[in-house]
């Protein structure tokens, strides 16, 4: 039977309003997991609620928010370099021992950016968990914030996140960057499940998973985060996600990263995103797409990003799927190849439906109802099928 532990306000076996309630639960389940139960109340959140394998986090819905605490960034005042456990800040007055440090400058970005959870602080001197991923100077504009993700999965299996809420609080918040961040924030795991949860207002990524293999998302909703709604990555294997609305992000609604493979993606709806609806490029191969509804987003509905031959988004599927309300509703560079279009309803009145940059080979195009304008420069022998016709 599975073990179970509450945790309320005022009521549950653990008892408080911030993540350390949560996490004293968490711990306790130990190897043999089980379900961390949160009741209803808003819970702050100064570090994440770090999942270990087995553990099924649930909420009560709407009514449990998972809510950040208030943002706080400051220059550094010595460089902080590469194996150091220990960062100093000009200002350490809005730091806290238990709480998360995110540690970036000018070079820095993506991989080489730092997170860490402070264990101490002496003499304005915060000293972390784990040590610093690169050098970053004062000289490049470096900083230390709270940014940080309120749910976090790190080299574990068997894990799932439901039914809850989490409020980012973005305005008080540095961005950070989604290698390393999301308001939930997995790398290395498999046979996840997040399901019936709502993400909102994040400086970040709403979700991001990076080198997972067997990944459910079922009816999530996220919005207005600063930068994509949702983002797998560097090697995400077989992910599985339906019935999610990625909406109102400031960049992105949709944005496979780097080796997403063998994914199938159903009834997902990308509307009001800055750039794009989905964007697709690096090795994000062998994908299937279904009823899927890219509607009013800002450039493009569905844009392909620009790749070598070998690394080209190729072989996916597009079914049944809207692309609309944008300025280009599919933009196309190379090398991108083998991508099928199957009766989907691409473009509106004065925009570009579709373009076709050289490089891009062997598109097929079934039964799709066109509006708008066709730029084909893809060139006489790149053997699409069904273009014409359609167009």
């Amino acid at each position: 039977m599975e073990r179970i532990i509450t945790v309320g306000i005022d009521a549950g076996d653990v008892r408080g309003s911030d993540n350390r309630a949560i996490q004293l639960a968490v711990d306790a389940l130990g190897a043999a997991g089980g379900m961390v139960e949160i009741l209803p109340g808003r819970y702050t959140c100064y570090d994440a609620v770090r999942l270990s394998g087995g553990v099924r986090l649930r909420g009560s819905g709407a009514e449990t928010v998972l809510v950040n605490c208030q943002g706080f960034c400051s220059a550094l005042a010595i460089d902080a370099d590469y194996g150091q456990y220990k960062v100093t800040p000009a200002d350490a007055s809005g730091f806290a021992v238990g709480m998360r440090i995110y540690v970036g400058d000018d070079r820095s970005g993506g991989w080489t950016d730092s997170t860490a959870s402070i264990e101490r602080i002496e003499d304005g001197v915060l000293h972390i968990d784990r040590h610093l991923m690169m050098d970053y100077a004062m000289s490049r504009n470096a900083t230390v914030s709270n940014a940080g993700a309120l749910i976090s999965v790190i080299d574990a299996t068997d894990i799932a996140v439901e039914n809850l809420a989490i409020d980012g609080q973005r305005t008080t918040h540095q961005q950070a960057g989604g290698c390393r961040v999301g308001a939930i924030y997995m790398n290395h795991v498999s046979r996840v499940r997040l399901a019936d949860l709502v993400v909102r207002d994040f400086a970040g990524d709403g979700i991001s998973f990076q080198i997972t293999r067997d990944v459910s998302v079922s009816n999530v909703s996220v919005t207005g985060c600063s930068n994509y709604g949702i983002h797998p990555g560097t090697g995400s294997a077989g992910v599985r996600m339906n019935d999610c609305q990625f909406d109102d992000n400031d960049v992105g609604g949709f944005f496979l990263c780097w080796r997403v493979q063998e994914g199938r993606f159903e009834r997902l709806r990308c509307r009001g995103n800055g750039q794009f609806g989905i964007s697709i490029g690096h090795k994000d191969t062998d994908n299937e797409f279904a009823d899927c509804q890219l509607v009013g987003n800002g450039k493009y509905a569905l844009v392909f990003r620009q790749e070598t031959e070998t690394n080209g988004a190729h072989r996916n599927t597009w079914r049944n799927c809207q692309f609309a309300g944008s300025e280009t509703a599919v933009y196309v560079p190379g090398h991108t190849y083998e991508n099928v279009f199957d009766h989907c309803a691409i473009g509106q009145e004065g925009t570009e439906a579709m373009v076709l940059l050289p490089d891009v080979r062997r598109f097929a195009f079934r039964a799709c109802a066109w509006t708008g304008s066709i730029r084909d420069e893809s060139g006489p022998d790149a053997g699409h099928q069904g273009l014409a016709k359609n167009g």
